[in-house]
């Protein structure tokens, strides 16, 4: 889990998720940071470990992990059945791509550094 803040002010917790092609935030989240998508064409297939889901992709203007930080990163909004309360996603590679992951699990640490 990863403590993460959305546009400048929006604090949420997600799963780390390396597998997962986007990062995916629940409706209210999405609502309450103010992420919309802008287009009518927006909306895209996923397959997930549920099975094939239709959700809308958006763009989250700045998330940050600790240091770490990326602009305009793409997310899908989905509110993902049966994840543990407190937790609003799943961060995944739309966030981690220009990073070199580390996971520390014995000190429960995540690091990242950017990719040269």
């Amino acid at each position: 889990m990863a403590r993460v803040e959305l546009n400048d002010y929006h604090e949420a917790r997600l799963i780390v998720d390396t597998g997962a092609t986007y990062t995916t935030i629940s409706e209210n989240l999405a609502f309450d940071a103010g992420i919309r998508s802008d287009s009518v064409n927006s909306r895209i297939n996923l397959v997930t470990v549920g099975g094939k889901v239709q959700a809308e992709l958006a763009i989250a203007r700045k998330i940050r992990v600790g240091n770490a930080g990326r602009d305009d990163v793409r997310v899908v909004i989905h509110t993902i059945p049966n994840l543990p309360d407190g937790i609003d996603g799943l961060l995944g590679l739309s966030f981690f791509d220009r990073f070199l992951i580390r996971l520390d699990h014995s000190n429960q640490q995540l690091n990242l550094s950017p990719r040269t």
